[in-house]
């Protein structure tokens, strides 16, 4: 099967005019010249942070990112509600009041007003904050943790746990994981690094045979599920198991710290609004055993650090580790930690460029709740990699999408942080498969006998300067093994 395109790269190195490359059984057997073809061909993406079946279930769900105040979310479920009428859950997601003229949330009652008597979680866009009106604070375990009633406000543990403690039906988790594949051919994603909670998980799981020759899905669950993760690995590595060329579970996921919307992530100094400064939900001694544990059983460990705090505690309970790799996800308030004890053969770091493009700018979420200074040195890319770092990007799902998230990258509002082009696609590429645990051996450079997973750009980023313009370039069409799982080219 011949692809021919006007511009090659093949992952590393200079970009190629007018080539055909020849694909047999998946992989690709040889490149040679011919003009006349469009696009810009080179490795897919590999989005080495996100939340597959969370994703997909979204798609489903109730969408706020539209919402510029409280009055708008509230007309948002109304409707909702007139949709879908019943006395089920109402969920929605991607709650972003960070720009919003007036930030002030919808409270309990007013939620009751919009749905009535029905249950209503809203989930901020960060995923560490929700919102839950009368009916559904009064569903909530007994005993939650960082539950406040009167506003409604929930943060931390069951918002992370909630789609364990509140499961989403069989049917939705099937049409949730489709609709995820789906989004993956269409951002040119071909492999995601997937936290999974245990029920998404195992409906992940059991649609393991569906995602042969579509999309390669390597998982983590959460600490609380070690016990599970053992066994799953054990299912997985038999003959009956769905087989570890498409699905796999690597990594074992520990939450150290919040977010900086919901101010939860444990920083360096105080939050300018409330002067609270997060928690760190881990002692040190605790994290050092538990890591030691996660790698003793065969699984990485996977640690959200975002303030500098919780960076330092895990930069601390590594110290000492005779052997094995931590991930360490977001990494965002790294400078004041730096270069302290880190190492590039023991710490490898997942980064969202995207967090960046929507929150770091001047005047953006992140100088709010921090101040213009200390928001600039956030997500230092350059530091990492010129250090030696494995450094791989992932969306986290806000929004899912490499190329609505590298202008974070290229465009980091330090210059010295910023990446050129082909460093911030190595990322979104080569350096995200590694961070899958696959290596090379699945997501090399485009070369001869490697597979054929390659994703066809309208544009060639490499001639758009330093910042290209990446939410002008579409994906046209992406290839797994060499089969078209998207095709957009007409």
């Amino acid at each position: 099967m011949p692809v021919g395109c006007r511009w090659l790269w093949r992952g590393s190195g200079s970009v190629e005019r007018d080539v055909v490359v020849t694909v047999e059984d998946g992989r690709i057997t040889g490149f040679r010249r011919g003009s006349g073809h469009s696009g810009f061909l080179m490795p897919s993406f590999t989005d080495a942070h996100c939340h597959f079946t969370g994703m997909g279930l979204r798609t489903l769900y109730t969408d706020l990112s539209s919402a510029r105040s409280a009055g708008d979310v509230l007309d948002l479920l109304a409707v909702s509600a007139r949709r879908h009428p019943g006395h089920g859950m109402i969920r929605a997601h991607s709650l972003d009041e960070s720009m919003w003229p007036d930030p002030a949330l919808p409270d309990p009652a007013s939620l009751d007003r919009a749905c009535g008597d029905r249950p209503v979680i809203v989930r901020r866009i960060c995923g560490h904050m929700a919102i839950a009106n009368s009916a559904m604070l009064a569903m909530l375990p007994a005993g939650a943790a960082n539950v406040d009633p009167r506003t409604g406000i929930l943060t931390e543990d069951i918002v992370l746990r909630f789609g364990e403690v509140f499961p989403a039906r069989a049917e939705d988790y099937s049409r949730a994981i489709e609709a995820s594949v789906r989004m993956a051919g269409a951002s040119g994603v071909t492999r995601v690094f997937s936290i999974e909670e245990p029920g998404g998980y195992r409906a992940l799981a059991g649609s393991a045979g569906d995602l042969a020759g579509r999309i390669r899905v390597v998982t983590a669950l959460p600490w609380e599920s070690l016990d599970m993760a053992v066994e799953e690995a054990d299912r997985l590595a038999s003959p009956d198991g769905p087989g570890q060329q498409w699905f796999d579970l690597r990594g074992i996921k520990f939450f150290l710290d919040g977010s900086f919307g919901a101010e939860t992530a444990a920083i360096e100094g105080s939050y300018e609004g409330s002067g609270g400064s997060g928690e760190l939900l881990w002692s040190g001694e605790e994290l050092a055993s538990a890591l030691r544990e996660t790698l003793g059983r065969g699984f990485e460990p996977v640690v959200h650090a975002i303030g500098a705090r919780a960076l330092r505690a895990v930069m601390s309970a590594s110290e000492g580790l005779s052997s094995g790799t931590v991930r360490i996800e977001h990494a965002e308030e790294l400078m004041p930690t730096w270069p302290g004890q880190w190492k590039p053969d023991v710490h490898r770091f997942c980064m969202q460029p995207g967090f960046v493009d929507q929150w770091q700018g001047a005047g953006g979420l992140y100088s709010k709740r921090l101040g213009e200074r200390d928001a600039k040195r956030l997500n230092p890319f350059d530091t990492l990699l010129s250090a030696g770092f494995e450094l791989g990007f992932g969306s986290d799902g806000m929004p899912f999408g490499p190329l609505r998230g590298l202008g974070g990258a290229t465009g980091h509002p330090l210059r010295e942080e910023a990446l050129d082009v082909e460093a911030a696609l190595r990322a979104y590429t080569t350096g995200s498969a590694r961070l899958c645990g696959r290596g090379h051996g699945s997501a090399p450079p485009l070369v001869e006998g490697g597979p054929a997973d390659m994703v066809l750009l309208s544009e060639n980023p490499f001639e758009m300067g330093e910042t290209p313009e990446w939410s002008g370039i579409e994906v046209l069409r992406t290839w797994v093994d060499g089969r078209v799982v998207h095709d957009s080219s007409g």
